[in-house]
């Protein structure tokens, strides 16, 4: 404990730096992937079939090592922060997708009849009905996506992208626990955080 101690006093500075970075990239991803996810779920409503295979794809990039993607992606973009918020983007786009698109599509359709049948117009009917039925599995979606893409961000310190994965990459490259636990006890708070 006084080991950690010390290099909280000693490195504090470049600590608190790491976390604003990491929190950046967190932040970053997961507005990108709303911009992306969100959209693309309210488009599909009347499209299942597109929909479905849209959930296909999301589902294959997830089982996909997030190390291959940063391999993948280091020649076509290089190194540094740009391939890890694509990584993270990739990863958090199923949860968000999945989550509303289900939502959206699993509205009792008699509401949905029942706004057609007022007259109401489609955009009234997606922001009035629709979207707020669905928030509580939009949120949920959100949720899980926010925890995963904090979690897996510690990975952009493998590709120089900074962030929390700084130190732990640095506590078992030198053996250092104090390091180790400063990145893994801030990346797990951070996303305990984002979770509540």
């Amino acid at each position: 404990m006084q080991d950690l101690t010390n290099y909280l006093s000693k490195n504090g500075g470049e600590i608190l730096n790491a976390l604003w970075q990491h929190i950046a990239i967190s932040v970053v991803a997961t507005v990108i992937t709303v911009l992306i996810a969100l959209p693309l779920a309210i488009v599909l409503i009347d499209h299942r079939r597109a929909g479905e295979a849209v959930l296909q794809v999301a589902s294959v990039i997830q089982t996909i090592p997030s190390l291959a993607i940063l391999g993948l992606l280091i020649p076509l973009v290089g190194i540094g922060t740009i391939p890890a918020i694509i990584a993270l983007v990739l990863y958090a786009i199923m949860p968000v997708f999945s989550n509303a698109y289900a939502g959206l599509t699993n509205i009792d359709p008699l509401l949905v009849e029942a706004a057609d049948a007022f007259g109401v117009s489609r955009r009234y009917k997606l922001f009035k009905i629709q979207l707020p039925l669905a928030m509580p599995m939009i949120l949920t979606g959100l949720r899980i996506a926010v925890v995963m893409v904090i979690g897996t961000a510690t990975l952009a310190a493998l590709i120089g992208g900074g962030g929390l994965g700084t130190y732990i990459l640095l506590g078992i490259q030198t053996n250092n626990n104090s390091a180790l636990f400063v990145g893994a006890i801030l990346a797990a708070v951070l996303a305990l955080a984002a979770s509540a």
